[in-house]
């Protein structure tokens, strides 16, 4: 295999992963959702500095390179931004039902 092959072979992991990344962050955002209605219905605050400070800290310490510790902190500060957005908009529907859009889904 030559080193155009190579090249060729890496970006079509890299595309499989972003897949896979995309799936999980949305996962994620999900999850969210149903955190931000219970909080809502619990009287909770939609943040909580305490949960977001520790994520990011846990992360940066599992972290095995070549990430940066300072990029797995803005990579994440990131995904908690969303997620404290998802919450909050979940938060203010009732019930924290909404009719799914499927921008971003393919149809069959």
């Amino acid at each position: 295999m030559n080193s155009d092959e190579k090249i060729k072979k890496y970006r079509s992991t890299i595309d499989d992963l972003d897949i896979r990344l995309l799936r999980l962050l949305n996962r994620r955002m999900l999850i969210c959702e149903r955190i931000g209605v219970l909080k809502q219905a619990m009287g909770f605050p939609l943040r909580d500095r305490g949960r977001e400070s520790s994520v990011i800290v846990r992360l940066q310490r599992l972290n095995e390179g070549p990430l940066e510790k300072e990029a797995v902190s803005a990579i994440f500060r990131q995904i908690v931004r969303e997620s404290r957005r998802v919450q909050t908009v979940s938060g203010t529907r009732a019930g924290g039902n909404r009719e799914r859009s499927n921008r971003g889904r393919s149809r069959k």
